[in-house]
């Protein structure tokens, strides 16, 4: 059998690509059960997985830091922790 490679031609093939491993806001807040506002401004506190900009403005969040924030094994940077505590 021969492989089959896929070759992605334009832009919105390679972002359906990388959106695979990525949730949306809204998705992790479903996935959550949590509103916006409040995903927002955890992650702005550093006590939620941040969200990173891959395609023009809208953040995309990992799968797994997600999947482990949900099961409550996520842990934030060191340097979160600090700045919380002060």
């Amino acid at each position: 059998m021969k492989a089959q490679i896929k070759i992605m031609n334009n832009s919105t093939d390679i972002q359906h690509g990388f959106q695979r491993g990525f949730y949306d806001l809204e998705e992790t807040c479903d996935l959550l059960r949590t509103s916006v506002s409040t995903y927002k401004r955890h992650e702005k506190k550093g006590l939620a997985p941040q969200g990173k900009q891959l395609f023009g403005r809208k953040k995309l969040y990992a799968i797994g830091e997600i999947n482990l924030f949900a099961e409550g094994k996520w842990k934030p940077e060191e340097w979160i922790i600090q700045e919380v505590q002060k």
